[in-house]
């Protein structure tokens, strides 16, 4: 590839030479590639904190373990001292390996969402379009987080070895393979997860869903994973739990004593030798006078076999992940066979000489073939037909525009053409490459501008070209001159330092724009290119492209604007019902399918001479004239259609018309073509034509071409709104997402009833109702766990509403904040239900002897009281998030904080086995975290009836009396605070103040702003349906871009821009008013504050039919007069459209 000096290339842009050609650009090497993309992902690290979060999440599982050490070295300090027991090591064997593999699975867990998120944003197939091949964008998450893995191995050390020493005899070595390897296993199987899951709440879900069974799952094997039994070889072959074996081998070898004869006793020690020892002592003794007695023997699964076959379940799951990437590639992506890797083709693609078989074509071109798209069919998963036997080819030097209606099948054309999403049938050949087996080559050919604008938001419009310029393979010393360039001719140089995520939609469809047209492909597409850009920005995109056709290069784009295609495009093929209707060049197809010449008489408003006599004097010359199908007596305009064919006529017409145009009471005239917009609908009309004949009634009609009466409104009666009813809309849509979705009803529902139910049968194993037993406290833990599952949903479903912004516009149609609370509460207070009352079952059925059977009145109440502190608890913390992301890595460990730790740390405090002294401090924490802790009420009761009042066999009244009924006690004093709490959070947002505007106030010249501002002060309010008064808004904004990454969350500097700046007028009642401007101009600002997207303007007064939208009441009101379509279109994704349109009945 040539190189060019940074002014070269922007001289060559200017004047067309020396653009990219359409010859293939160079290969980039392996090398580069990798580089590129470890580049992306470290700074995405920096920006997003990933490389904080990870270690952090670490840090918390290490911080807990050592408050554990120093609990138990308090609690077995005065055993040690009289018995000669060494009880520590070995306790702290029994909780070390639980924390670990939670720090190990919470440092590895963000790859799924950033994963996830660039395959949802589309930015992980673009990647792989624009050259990083599906092997290397793996093997850069990969070496991502290995250094993410590196972190956190130097915490574990550190604290092990500097803090808790148990490694002082275990071999460095053995403990770094089962660390490494374990972090291995969880990054392969977190990139496993990713490969299934192609949206982030779905990923939010699963991973706390995922995140929870660990937790459940690996307690309440702590004990049964230890003995060399069928259980521990099953274990070993399942990820995870082949993890937390080989730590609990290694832990408890660690602690393990060896005597000899004479007494003297030394750990046993972890080293190669040891590593196949099953049988350990936990104490001193004499072998032959005092041996081992029962209570103190132990059998641990054999350390090497655990180590071998964890280290043979990381290998399988790396290659599983290998294997899924080609063949699982979700909602976007070309998916190989299954057994492409014993498939030549696929294996050992060859490039072949494409020949014309597009039997749509109707004419040629010059130039080379680089497209050749054969029998193209896509069928979707409904039966929908989206592209029916597309054939089309193009060639170098042409711009090619598909035209066709919204659903034609533009798009999903384009998107197989480019392999972003797999078709059907058919063949598609780009520069002679295979697209479905010799993909990699296919799209290095290839750029493409997606139809929506995805991004990195913390990436600078300098770096996003970069980025996909270097992945192309153009040199990094060429990257600076090209990228300057391109911005240049697009209008985009004052944008080059700002971040993609504050960019304009227009400002983001150049960019997307200059990212296709930068690097040497041969061919572009580019699919809605100039959708959102102002006028301006549309001409200039329109010379670039012209300039790049003159170079050689192939651009293919759809377009809804039909004088776009008639002024760029050589050729254009129209598609309606997924056919192609027609291909040429504008002349032709108006040739063909147009209604000829269009002569347009503007009638004098004196009197003029009837549309008929116009008509027959039209046809004295010009025999085939005909008044269009529509005309009025009564019109002043009248249009008549001349044929083609009389081309050669017209000039007689035309000079008769000249000498009566007097007579015929004839102001102007003006003579044209057809133009495209009638070929579109007369193409359309036929292909319609067409399906009902072929189809019938079966076939739904399409709007786009039918003819529609201007004269008959439609009009509705205004839906009368009610607290009650918008209470059951949004309850009912809650239920909705469930009912539909049958993975997410068995996370929610069935999921926790079966962890119930192992909780109830862990919970008998060994214990009576005298004494609880080891596995007490699974029935403490585990029902309130179940629960957690649940909220985790609730939390998800608050701050999605948020986030998609389906709460501020439900509530800017008529929905009341309390309507939304409440509905919402009802909802998730009902998914709960079904947990309370399989307990209940479960309880009576299966009778625990830990809990006494005169204690189930206060074990029942507490489970159905449960999920209403905890449901508000929740809905107060989700308040503080703003992502899915959030959520996932939060909850799950604030659940375990407040539920299972305070349970398991009642538990072990007040067990029988813990010194008696121990049982004050026991009391002490049950009753703070009975009065502040709401998620502490259920395993708070469970606990102490398991350990301390559980045995003393109290009647049913005397169970209401005693300690263990505290937490529901304060259930409701803690549901009224969380709910104080959330109305409070709910109505701050509205009094927060934004910041102040910046600048001198803005003056205006024009007479006609003047005069409105004039009147805005003079009319009252309510003269007008929405006022604005001196508004000004000025939005403070994060300065990042003069920061180095790593310091993007170190320090906080602050921009102001001023939106909107002194604004006074108003929207009278039956007006329809528009604002305009260029993009960035304030128009969705001046629209958001109006319908309280924005709330609260930096200065000035917002009012609807005279209601101030600064006070409440008054807010209200004016939302009950309200109609908002966002710009957004935020939608509730997980309802049918028959379950939204519940929600007419909240306004």
């Amino acid at each position: 590839m040539a190189k060019v000096t940074p002014n070269a290339a922007a001289a060559d842009v200017e004047d067309g030479s020396g653009l990219p050609t359409p010859e293939s650009p160079p290969l980039p090497t392996t090398l580069a590639v990798m580089k590129v993309a470890c580049r992306k992902n470290a700074f995405l690290a920096m920006k997003r904190g990933r490389f904080i979060a990870g270690p952090f999440q670490m840090c918390i599982q290490l911080g807990f373990t050592v408050m554990m050490y120093y609990i138990f070295q308090g609690i077995v300090e005065d055993v040690e001292r009289e018995s000669g027991v060494r009880l520590g090591r070995f306790l702290m064997a029994s909780f070390m390996p639980l924390n670990t593999l939670l720090g190990i699975a919470f440092s590895m867990n963000p790859a799924v969402y950033d994963i996830v998120g660039e395959k949802d944003q589309k930015m992980k197939i673009l990647q792989n379009i624009y050259g990083l091949s599906e092997n290397m964008y793996w093997l850069s998450w990969y070496v991502f987080y290995l250094a993410i893995a590196f972190i956190c191995l130097v915490l574990i050390y550190i604290c092990w070895l500097a803090v808790i020493p148990v490694l002082d005899t275990v071999n460095f070595f053995i403990s770094l393979i089962i660390l490494s390897t374990g972090f291995v296993q969880s990054m392969a199987l977190v990139f496993c997860l990713s490969i299934f899951i192609d949206r982030p709440k779905v990923a939010d879900f699963v991973m706390s869903f995922v995140t929870m069974i660990i937790v459940c799952g690996s307690s309440g094997l702590q004990f049964l994973t230890r003995e060399a039994t069928w259980i521990g070889w099953v274990g070993g072959f399942i990820p995870f739990c082949n993890v937390f074996q080989a730590l609990t081998s290694m832990l408890w070898l660690s602690a393990a004593r060896s005597c000899d004869d004479s007494g003297a006793c030394q750990f046993i020690g972890v080293n190669f030798d040891t590593l196949w020892v099953t049988d350990i002592c936990m104490l001193d003794y004499y072998p032959g006078v005092v041996p081992c007695f029962e209570q103190a023997e132990a059998t641990i699964f054999p350390l090497g076999w655990a180590m071998l076959l964890m280290v043979a379940s990381t290998v399988s799951v790396v290659i599983l992940v290998w294997w899924l990437s080609h063949v699982r590639q979700g909602q976007y992506g070309m998916a190989k066979p299954m057994c492409f890797c014993l498939m030549a083709k696929y294996m050992c693609p060859k490039r072949v000489s494409v020949s014309s078989d597009a039997s749509q074509q109707d004419t040629t071109a010059e130039g080379r073939c680089v497209l050749s798209i054969q029998h193209l069919h896509k069928v979707f998963g409904d039966g929908k037909v989206a592209v029916d036997d597309l054939c089309l080819e193009s060639y170098s030097g042409e711009i090619f525009a598909l035209l066709g209606h919204n659903g034609a099948g533009k798009t999903t054309a384009l998107n197989c053409a480019v392999g972003l999403i797999p078709p059907t049938s058919g063949e598609t050949y780009i520069n002679g490459h295979h697209v479905r087996t010799d993909l990699q080559r296919a799209r290095h050919q290839i750029s493409i501008c997606p139809q929506d604008n995805p991004s990195y938001p913390e990436f600078t419009v300098r770096q996003h070209l970069k980025f996909f310029s270097m992945l192309r393979g153009v040199a990094e010393s060429d990257v600076d001159g090209q990228t300057s360039a391109i911005l240049k001719a697009l209008g985009l140089e004052e944008k080059t330092d700002s971040q993609c995520g504050k960019l304009s939609g227009g400002q983001k469809r150049r960019l997307w724009v200059a990212t296709a047209l930068i690097g040497a492909s041969p061919v572009s597409f580019l699919d809605e290119p100039t959708s959102g850009m102002d006028p301006s920005s549309r001409r200039e995109l329109w010379d670039l492209l012209l300039r790049m056709r003159d170079t050689g290069r192939c651009i293919i784009f759809t377009t809804h604007y039909l004088e776009e295609a008639d002024i760029l495009a050589n050729r254009k093929a129209v598609l309606a019902r997924g056919k192609v209707q027609a291909v040429g060049t504008s002349r032709e197809l108006k040739h063909r399918f147009g209604v000829g010449y269009r002569l347009t008489l503007a009638l004098s408003p004196d009197g003029s001479a009837p549309a008929g006599e116009l008509q027959r004097f039209a046809q004295e010359y010009v025999p085939s004239a005909a008044l269009e199908e529509g005309a009025d007596e009564d019109v002043r305009q009248v249009n008549i259609t001349l044929s083609f064919e009389e081309v050669d006529k017209f000039s007689s017409l035309l000079q008769a018309l000249e000498q009566s145009q007097e007579r015929l009471g004839v102001l102007d005239y003006i003579l044209g073509m057809s133009s495209l917009e009638d070929v579109f609908m007369a193409l359309g009309r036929q292909a319609e034509e067409e399906a009902k004949r072929d189809e019938g009634d079966r076939t739904p009609a399409n709007v786009d071409f039918q003819e529609v009466e201007a004269e008959s409104p439609v009009t509705q009666p205004r839906a009368e709104s009610s607290e009650w009813r918008n209470i059951k809309a949004v309850f009912s849509l809650r239920l909705c997402a469930i009912k539909l979705n049958r993975f997410r009803a068995s996370m929610v529902i069935f999921v926790p009833i079966l962890l119930q139910v192992a909780g109830l049968s862990l919970a008998g194993l060994g214990s009576t109702q005298s004494d609880g037993g080891t596995n007490g406290y699974a029935i403490a833990v585990y029902p309130a766990m179940a629960y957690g599952i649940s909220l985790i949903n609730s939390a998800s479903d608050v701050v999605a509403d948020v986030k998609n912004k389906c709460k501020y516009v439900s509530i800017s149609q008529g929905l009341t904040p309390r309507a939304y609370w409440l509905g919402s509460f009802f909802a998730h207070a009902s998914l709960l239900l079904p947990l309370s009352l399989s307990f209940t079952v479960l309880f009576f059925a299966m009778r625990p002897a830990s809990i006494p059977i005169q204690s189930a009145p206060l074990a029942v109440l507490a489970m159905f009281a449960y999920p209403i502190p905890t449901t508000l608890a929740i809905y107060n913390l989700a308040s503080a998030f703003s992502t899915a992301e959030s959520v996932s890595k939060i909850v799950p460990a604030l659940l375990i904080a407040t539920i299972l730790l305070p349970g398991m740390a009642v538990w072990v405090l007040s067990a029988s086995f813990i010194p008696a002294s121990l049982s004050d401090v026991a009391m002490a924490w049950h009753i703070a975290h009975s009065i502040l802790n709401p998620c502490y009420c259920l395993p708070g009761v469970m606990s102490y009836l398991v350990n301390v009042d559980g045995p003393k066999n109290l009647s049913a009244g005397e169970y209401f009396g005693s300690l263990s009924a505290l937490p529901l006690y304060m259930m409701p004093v803690t549901s009224a605070l969380y709910l104080a709490n959330l109305i409070r959070l709910d109505t701050k947002s509205y009094k927060n103040k934004p910041a102040k505007p910046s600048g001198e106030r803005a003056t205006a010249d024009d007479e006609d702003v003047l005069a409105e501002e004039d009147r805005c002060r003079q009319a009252a309010a309510a003269d007008d349906a929405a006022r604005y008064e001196k508004l000004s808004h000025t939005y403070r904004v994060a300065d990042t871009g003069s920061r180095p990454a790593a310091c993007a969350h170190c320090t906080r500097e602050y921009k102001y821009v001023n939106a909107v700046r002194d604004i006074s007028l108003g929207i009278q009642k039956g007006e329809c008013f528009s604002l305009l401007g260029p993009n960035g101009a304030g128009k969705t600002t001046t629209l958001g504050i109006l319908t309280g997207e924005i709330r609260n303007p930096s200065a000035g007064k917002v009012s609807i039919f005279g209601h101030n939208m600064a006070h409440e009441k008054e807010r209200i009101s004016a939302f009950d007069l309200l109609g908002v379509c966002p710009q957004v279109d935020p939608l509730w994704v997980t309802r049918l459209f028959c379950c939204g349109a519940k929600t007419s009945d909240a306004g």
